[in-house]
């Protein structure tokens, strides 16, 4: 969900103080990451988190609507909510509200959304939207603080939306999704941004462009379409999977088009003037590790943590967090400890990561994360990364974030300037924090290096002004394409 357009979206972070206990996570996560690190000093700065595993819809290639799931019906409770997220919420910058289940089905949502308010977490969530809501229901989902509401809607039709989506109403749908748009409109707020996110099957691939119509005149912040999953092996299945996904433009819609244009931070004023690549990594640098270890976890409304989004099985938890027990716990107990062995050579990990359902998630579920914080990022933390890029990434980073790392590598001498303060006050920091110290310093030492970037010459210069047209050029032709 959000998809290309997450790293767009995510805006700077404000309070000075957040933005140093944020970014410092970030870069020690980056190095124990980068060092296949069985021990992790940092936190998650992207979590998952199911407000429900419960749902009133049927999709039969769902857990939960075709009643596989092995987990019981329950909401997540707003005191477990907090307890859950005390000692990690202030180094998060993002949490994706939605997994198993339908997160309105949890009356208590709109709470759990305000006791987060003030830690300048971007926050978004999926919903079938097929509930009878009363205007104030409208406007507590509204103003509880959320940022991205993602409307799952796979259909023109009752008919073509029903094959799918099993006990939804499809007009009840389209009728909420505009009544929040007008309704926040009115109420004069930025967010929540309204996603229209349509899944693309056989029975409904003809009805794309009609789509994009639409979303116009209801007027969504963002359309992306995705390609719905189902077994291939199964011609008798109430819904086929395409035998390939080519919809051109996969995500669209004003929000998208505006943030993408923003020149608001000194890593997209850089990346505005370099052209882009697109590179896949060769296979032998595919599934070294697992970017769910470092980054991120699972968590369920009983208070289950899961290792990530395909092992949702409950004997496939790591741990279990309760009033009694925090995830500190369980982030670096025996279960992570063990997967995170796995890529170790010589490993005799007896994980069940090492049958991984879907390895592509290893490499590539946080890369969008990634992107939208280093867009972000204050000039201390790029000098940072730029004062040695390998310190903090791994190979195939140099695919995934190539032209994050061709900025990097290409940061400007006006941004070498005098970063004193914020060297004192990450050793500050590393004083106050036993356990930060022996990471935090060599940031320190980083930060306070001169950085020594190669003369450039004329033949550098040249390359890139070739680059800027040729960017020019293909955006002129990118405009030219969406009005015809």
């Amino acid at each position: 969900m959000a998809g290309l357009a997450l790293p767009f979206l995510l805006p700077p972070i404000r309070d000075q103080q957040l933005e140093y206990t944020k970014y410092l996570n970030f870069l020690v996560a980056l190095t124990a990451r980068r060092r296949n690190a069985i021990h992790v000093p940092s936190k998650p700065f992207d979590l998952s988190i199911n407000p429900s595993t419960a749902c009133q819809l049927a999709c039969p290639n769902c857990e939960t609507g075709n009643g596989t799931m092995t987990r019981p019906a329950t909401n997540l409770a707003p005191s477990l909510h907090s307890h859950m997220l005390a000692g990690v919420a202030d180094e998060l910058f993002i949490i994706r509200y939605f997994g198993t289940g339908e997160s309105l089905l949890n009356k208590k949502f709109p709470e759990l959304m305000r006791e987060i308010r003030g830690k300048e977490i971007f926050t978004f969530m999926t919903t079938n939207l097929s509930f009878r809501f009363t205007d104030k229901q409208i406007d507590d989902i509204l103003q509880s603080g959320i940022n991205l509401i993602g409307v799952s809607l796979d259909g023109i039709t009752q008919e073509s939306y029903a094959r799918y989506r099993v006990n939804g109403e499809h007009d009840l749908v389209v009728s909420n999704m505009r009544r929040l748009i007008e309704r926040r409109d009115e109420l004069g707020l930025q967010y929540p941004l309204v996603e229209w996110r349509y899944l693309v099957f056989r029975h409904n691939e003809h009805e794309v462009e009609t789509v994009r119509k639409l979303a116009q005149e209801y007027k969504v912040d963002l359309l992306e379409f995705a390609e719905g999953y189902a077994p291939r092996d199964d011609p008798a299945a109430p819904v086929q999977r395409l035998e390939k996904f080519n919809v051109k433009q996969a995500m669209t819609g004003p929000a998208l088009d505006a943030a993408t244009r923003a020149k608001n931070t000194v890593m997209r004023s850089m990346m505005m003037r370099q052209e882009f690549e697109h590179r896949l990594p060769p296979r032998q640098l595919k599934f070294r590790k697992c970017d769910w270890h470092y980054f991120s976890s699972y968590w369920y409304p009983d208070g289950g943590v899961g290792p990530c989004c395909i092992a949702t099985d409950i004997s496939e938890d790591f741990g279990h967090i309760s009033m009694e027990n925090s995830f500190a716990d369980i982030w670096n107990g025996p279960q992570y400890s063990d997967a995170r062995a796995l890529f170790h050579k010589g490993s005799t990990s007896e994980s069940f990561c090492r049958s991984c359902r879907s390895k592509p998630t290893m490499d590539r579920f946080f890369i969008t994360s990634v992107k939208g914080i280093l867009l972000n990022a204050p000039s201390w933390v790029l000098k940072t990364l730029a004062q040695d890029t390998d310190r903090f990434f791994l190979p195939i980073d140099e695919y995934y974030l190539s032209n994050e790392l061709k900025a990097l590598r290409n940061f400007p001498r006006a941004y070498n300037g005098n970063f004193s303060d914020q060297v004192r006050h990450i050793r500050k920091l590393a004083e106050r924090n036993i356990v930060m110290e022996p990471h935090l310093k060599p940031l320190a030492e980083l930060l306070e290096t001169p950085l020594n970037l190669p003369r450039r010459t004329f033949n550098d210069h040249l390359a890139e002004t070739k680059g800027r047209i040729r960017l020019v050029m293909k955006k002129a032709k990118y405009a030219v394409n969406t009005l015809r």
